[in-house]
């Protein structure tokens, strides 16, 4: 009999797992803002040399965001999807709403625009001629209450040992680290 990935996995698993997702995003969230901001627009000037690998790292934080937080709130059956992970799928469903401030209606809308996005450009390289990227401010929003959810709700104590942000708190220091980080490189090549 055949098992489902998910079905090997335990709580623990899931919930770390999870967490390194949000993580990810964040991470990637913070590079890409990091970029498009005063402090990295210049490398995208066309007169810059490596302007062509600007581009393409900038694409590439903005496709990571896309694909991981597609794992967690986009896709029902993926082993990582909310639904899996907390306990009270209700419940959170509403607190995640309140937290956002839209309707289900709304959440699935944008969930639609991550897809479509991922699967039209990312994934595959289909019939679309115009990119409709997907904005962020929300996804991160909602990334932000599930990695407090998680570890404020769905693990227990040493169950995310090794993670750095196992704190809410953490979680938002290390988005400003990334920043941080970012900024550093970019000051590397601009000099």
């Amino acid at each position: 009999m055949k098992t489902s990935p998910a079905a090997a996995l335990t709580k623990r698993d899931l919930c770390r797992r999870s967490v390194l997702l949000c993580i990810l995003f964040l991470r990637n969230l913070a590079y890409y803002r990091t970029g498009q901001s005063e402090r990295g627009r210049h490398l995208l000037d066309p007169s810059e040399p490596t302007v062509n690998f600007w581009r393409q790292a900038y694409s590439n934080f903005i496709d990571m965001c896309v694909l991981d937080w597609c794992k967690l709130f986009a896709d029902k059956r993926a082993v990582h999807h909310w639904q899996k992970i907390v306990s009270d799928a209700a419940e959170f469903e509403i607190d995640l709403l309140a937290y956002l401030g839209i309707t289900a209606d709304k959440l699935q809308s944008l969930i639609e625009k991550f897809r479509v996005y991922r699967n039209k450009f990312v994934a595959h390289l289909d019939e679309f001629n115009v990119m409709d990227i997907p904005t962020l401010d929300l996804a991160a929003k909602a990334i932000r209450f599930f990695h407090a959810h998680v570890v404020t709700n769905e693990v227990q104590a040493g169950d995310l040992a090794g993670i750095a942000t196992d704190t809410p708190d953490k979680f938002h220091r290390g988005y400003d680290q990334c920043v941080d980080e970012a900024a550093r490189v970019i000051q590397r090549f601009s000099a």
